[in-house]
Order: C-alpha cells, then sequence, then structure tokens
C-alpha cells in the first residue's frame, strides 16, 4: 500500500489518464502525445525524483516503458548511457550536466507551497548552446515551443516563474478570442476545455435554434 506521504501524492500527473503516460512509440507519429504528457511532468514538484527512481527501477535495462520524470523511456536509456564531464559545485560534490531544458530549469526554481515557482540565483540559464531568461525557459518548457513576443505572468504574483503561468503574445491573443463561438472551435480542435467558450458556444446554439442565426441580433 502507498503511504500518504509518498512522493507519488504530490505527482502532477495525479488525476490525469495514465494511457496519456504511455504512447505506443518514441515517433513523430505520437509526439503530440510525449509532449502533452511531458508539459505535465514540467510543472511536477517532484519530476526529479520521479526520474531518480525510473531509473534506479529500470537499472540498465535497455527497453523502458512511458514518460517517467519527464523523460521518454529511449531519453532515459540514453541519459544513462552518455558519458558526461559535469561539473562540480563549491563544495566538491560532482553535479551532472542538465539532461533537458526542463530539468534545467527546475535546478534554477523552488516550489513554493501556494502553487508558484521562485528563481534562485542568475537570471539567465544556458543549456543546449542557447541562453534562455529563466522566464523564457521554463515557458518554453511547460509550453513545448519558444515564446513569440515578450514572456509575462499570467498569475498575478510578480516573481512567479512557474512555465504554467507564463504566457506570450500567442497564448495573450487567444484569450483575447475567448468568450467566443470561433474561440471555442478553436481549443476543441486542440483538445482544450475553456469555459467562457464553452459558455459562449451553447449561448450561439441556442439563438440558431430560436432565429435561424448564431449572430446576436440588435434590437
Amino acid at each position: 500500500m502507498t503511504r500518504p506521504t509518498d512522493w507519488r501524492h504530490q505527482a502532477a500527473c495525479r488525476g490525469e489518464d495514465p494511457e496519456l503516460f504511455f504512447p505506443k512509440a518514441d515517433t513523430d507519429r505520437w509526439a503530440p502525445q510525449i509532449q502533452q504528457a511531458k508539459t505535465i511532468c514540467a510543472r511536477c514538484p517532484v519530476a526529479d525524483t520521479c526520474l531518480t527512481t525510473a531509473l534506479a527501477d529500470e537499472g540498465g535495462a535497455h527497453e523502458r516503458y512511458g514518460i517517467r520524470g519527464g523523460l521518454t523511456g529511449s531519453e532515459r536509456y540514453s541519459l544513462r548511457r552518455r558519458k558526461t564531464r559535469g561539473t562540480r559545485n563549491q563544495r566538491g560534490q560532482y553535479k551532472p550536466p542538465a539532461y533537458s531544458l526542463a530539468d534545467a530549469v527546475a535546478r534554477r526554481v523552488t516550489h513554493t507551497e501556494d502553487g508558484h515557482a521562485r528563481v534562485n540565483g542568475a537570471k539567465h540559464i544556458t543549456y543546449g548552446g542557447r541562453r534562455y531568461t529563466t522566464l523564457q525557459a521554463a515557458f518554453t518548457a511547460a509550453h513545448g515551443r519558444d515564446p513569440v513576443g515578450i514572456v509575462r505572468r499570467a498569475c498575478g504574483d510578480g516573481d512567479c516563474a512557474l512555465g504554467a503561468h507564463l504566457s506570450d503574445d500567442v497564448i495573450r491573443e487567444a484569450e483575447d478570442r475567448c468568450g467566443t463561438r470561433s474561440g471555442y472551435l478553436r481549443h476543441r480542435a486542440r483538445g482544450e476545455d475553456c469555459e467562457r467558450c464553452r459558455r459562449a458556444n451553447t449561448a450561439a446554439d441556442n439563438r440558431l435554434r430560436r432565429t435561424g442565426t448564431t449572430k446576436e441580433l440588435t434590437s
């Protein structure tokens, strides 16, 4: 039986469909599903523990299944085999390089009890030969793409660096169109749920039945 203090009780994937984290293959065909799962892992406060547990469970096995700790089976296999120099901290302890941008972000931020995150240390992150601001890196890791325009905090916390709480021009423009039937159709095509757009679509359907048009009639 899992104890209440088990780290799994803090996992961001709790309540999600388990099938999401088990794509049939690590190929381009399944890339959208893999990215959706990784987005959840990116905001998980125990992702590092999850990955460490996965690597310990799998040992040297070549066959690895599911997305654990933000990595696919093949990525975890490569991580174990990869020979890296790493670095040492001020105490002389070995510190391997970040294995992903999400890992680089996780090392730079601390999650708070109220659901936000704070930046520790420098405000920039270098990964894969690129230099990001911490907010840019957190956004990219959480959303699976580079931001368009300025990254801003959307949660009202002026110091938050949680990727899921950040927005760019694309997200802000989409939110401006929320509350419309077209917004509902856009969310539906992406597999998203937006209460404002859902209500707007229901209202449009009701108008269509009453008046023969989805448009609001002016008196």
